[in-house]
């Protein structure tokens, strides 16, 4: 049997974001106590955790804030993909939950790059998994 060939940084990264994208949806859900139900953080529309998406304050693209959990929060499909984020609402979420200077030091740093290096990311992705394993524990309405 042919060995596989280990994944890329980019692909590392990738995985701990989709994770942390998941986590984020079901933490808001438990919290919420809605039977699963959370809203859009730009529009605010209610729908079920897994019909909703991780969407990125700062885009995925910026590795410094890839799967950052306060650069990750629920929105609808019709905010994070045909509106592009809906930023205007989502900013002004951001700045009352996080404060402006904050938000303005994301924006200012997400072009600055951040070494990737395998060791940590394998390591983040172990701890990603258990959080979200801990967190489905949790949950009732998976």
């Amino acid at each position: 049997m042919a060995k596989r060939k280990p994944k890329t940084l980019a692909q590392l990264s990738q995985d701990a974001a989709k994770l942390m994208q998941r986590i984020v949806r079901i933490k808001a859900s438990v919290h919420a106590d809605e039977g699963g139900y959370i809203n859009c953080v730009s529009c605010g529309k209610n729908d079920h955790w897994s019909n909703m998406q991780g969407g990125h304050f700062i885009s995925r693209t910026s590795t410094r804030w890839r799967y950052d959990e306060r650069n990750i929060h629920p929105q609808c499909p019709s905010c994070n993909l045909y509106k592009s984020g809906n930023l205007i609402p989502y900013t002004l979420f951001m700045e009352e939950m996080y404060g402006t200077d904050f938000v303005t030091e994301m924006i200012s740093s997400r072009s600055k790059p951040i070494k990737m290096v395998r060791d940590n990311l394998m390591t983040d992705i172990a701890e990603l998994r258990v959080e979200l394993k801990t967190l489905e524990l949790q949950a009732d309405f998976l």
